[in-house]
């Protein structure tokens, strides 16, 4: 058994004896104790005790924030799926639309693009051109010549389509 001399916070008090045991862990609880007096005291923080309190608060926030950033990645990640998700919906609808639009045209103009930007001719009545056109104009051409010649079906005035992306 160790004694360690303390010295009273009351000025005309002085020291007195006590077990280095207990000393230790009243500096480790923070406990309140009395001289034999009866003044009541206890142990300040030691600079190494609030240090090692302050790192264990700030590990703490650490921890805290990379939770924080782990959650907010986690939500980025959805985010950027579901754009993703919205983008190929977008996609998928233009081209249906792309489509629908082609197949109003045909029918409006029976000039239809095929594979590689050419251009082939149908008709109402059936017909269908085989030559492949690199210009809309000249398929239409062709169309017309078809119309005015060989087709069966009466085409009534000119039908004018606005196609717009």
């Amino acid at each position: 058994m160790s004694i360690t001399r303390i010295t009273c916070v009351a000025d005309d008090c002085g020291t007195f004896p006590m077990d280095e045991a207990l000393v230790q862990q009243l500096k480790r609880t923070g406990e309140t104790f009395t001289c034999p007096a009866g003044h009541e005291q206890h142990f300040t923080d030691s600079p190494e005790s609030r240090l090692k309190r302050r790192i264990e608060k700030l590990e703490a926030r650490a921890e805290e924030l990379a939770e924080e950033r782990d959650a907010a990645q986690r939500r980025l990640e959805s985010f950027e799926e579901q754009a993703d998700r919205w983008y190929d919906e977008a996609q998928t609808e233009k081209e249906r639309r792309k489509f629908a639009e082609s197949r109003l045209l045909d029918y409006a103009t029976g000039v239809v693009e095929v594979a590689d930007g050419g251009y082939k001719w149908s008709c109402q009545c059936g017909a269908r051109g085989q030559k492949l056109f690199e210009e809309v104009d000249a398929a239409q051409v062709a169309y017309e010549r078809h119309q005015r010649s060989q087709c069966s079906v009466d085409h009534g005035p000119e039908v004018t389509v606005d196609v717009r992306e």
